[in-house]
């Protein structure tokens, strides 16, 4: 079978109604740029969905203060992501000259795991190598030609990125198909990027999502979560909230921010699952511990409006002080209001300190997606939606 990969950072904010924020004493903070939440409404419900793009798209832009996308984004190199990356380093006591006489004289023999070593080398600059992108590409070309499925997908990666080499979609997919069929996963995804967000011979939405499902089964997070989001948002396959929540649940558990942040959405709305605000809070608090700046903004105007969790003041103003600092449009002007009309100097003070001092726990597989593809995968979708075609199942 062939296939063809990818992931992005979700900025979606949910904010309660001017009108809302009146009835819970907060008249004075303007949150009418939210989504309404009310599940009696099937209308209100497709709203808040489709409402999604415009924040990410709003977000993802403000959200680049220490935070940079990886520079192979939206491609998957294997050794982001596994343990066999088939790169060593020094052994115990070993000098730098000596590992890069030993792994040089390796390399020269042949040894696949040397020859990707120096790729790795020349691609960051490790080990006191200066960085040299044609160099890199060539060790990758070297280990790809010994047939290592890493590697193949890998020099793909190169080619899709125009990193040491003239950028090249065409072979890129070829490579990804190669290594794919050798049942490299991250190749697989690969390859469904270029399915979904090419045009022409290389657009193929059907078998993208063939790809999609085949990673679901394989229970790979990354699969999971953007085969939830097509069926989330009704592209390129039909419109299926439960099996959308199936999918992004999946991802949430495994510690994705972007997939915690949105299971919070979906509990605030009730797609896809039965409303319920208690678990809403846990999937954002969760997202927000990682540094998710979306889930921070939506708890910050969910605890200033006191409508759906209970008001909290003191941890609205840490919110928008974090979103603040991150560049959120309109954190700043509403930290300040919950600090004038809510709080005490001494609160105030505190909670200065405690955003100051806060430190953002991202797990592992947050850290790969946002190092491999850039903050979102679902802004990547977006992106690609008016070139996807829809299947039916």
């Amino acid at each position: 079978m062939q296939k063809w990969m990818f992931l992005i950072g979700f900025m979606g904010v949910l904010v309660a109604s001017a009108a809302q924020a009146e009835k819970e004493g907060v008249a004075t903070l303007s949150l009418t740029d939210g989504i309404t939440i009310n599940t009696s409404d099937e209308q209100q419900q497709e709203n808040a969905v489709q409402g999604l793009e415009t924040k990410i798209r709003q977000n993802e832009a403000q959200h680049t203060k220490e935070e940079k996308e990886g520079f192979l984004s939206f491609l998957s190199f294997s050794f982001f992501s596994k343990d066999d990356k088939k790169v060593v380093e020094p052994e115990k006591n070993e000098k730098i000259e000596d590992f890069m006489t030993r792994i040089y004289r390796l390399a020269e023999q042949g040894d696949t795991t040397a020859l990707m070593t120096l790729g790795y080398m020349y691609l960051y600059g490790t080990n006191g190598v200066e960085i040299d992108y044609k160099k890199a590409f060539e060790y990758y070309k070297l280990a790809a030609e010994k047939g290592d499925s890493i590697a193949i997908n890998n020099l793909g990666s190169l080619y899709y990125s125009g990193t040491g080499v003239r950028k090249d979609v065409f072979r890129a997919a070829q490579l990804f198909a190669q290594a794919s069929d050798q049942g490299n996963m991250d190749a697989t995804l690969n390859l469904a990027v270029i399915y979904l967000s090419e045009k022409g011979q290389l657009g193929n939405t059907k078998e993208a999502v063939n790809l999609l499902k085949y990673a679901a089964e394989q229970n790979n997070p990354v699969g999971k979560y953007m085969l939830g989001y097509l069926y989330l948002k009704g592209i390129g396959v039909p419109k299926n909230n439960r099996k959308a929540v199936e999918n992004i649940r999946y991802a949430a558990e495994q510690n994705y921010d972007e997939a915690q942040y949105l299971m919070g959405h979906l509990y605030l709305n009730g797609i896809g699952v039965m409303q319920n605000y208690n678990n809403a809070l846990n999937y954002l608090t969760k997202a927000y511990n990682q540094g998710n700046i979306s889930a921070i903004y939506t708890l910050g105007n969910l605890y200033a409006a006191g409508t759906k969790i209970e008001p909290d003041f003191y941890k609205s103003y840490v919110a928008f002080n974090l979103c603040a600092y991150y560049g959120v449009a309109d954190a700043a002007k509403k930290r300040d209001i919950v600090g004038k009309e809510k709080l005490k100097t001494a609160e105030i003070l505190q909670a200065q300190t405690e955003s100051e001092n806060f430190k953002f726990e991202p797990s592992s597989l947050t850290n790969y997606v946002k190092s491999t593809f850039g903050n979102s995968l679902a802004l990547y979708i977006d992106k690609s939606a008016p070139i996807i075609a829809a299947v039916q199942e």
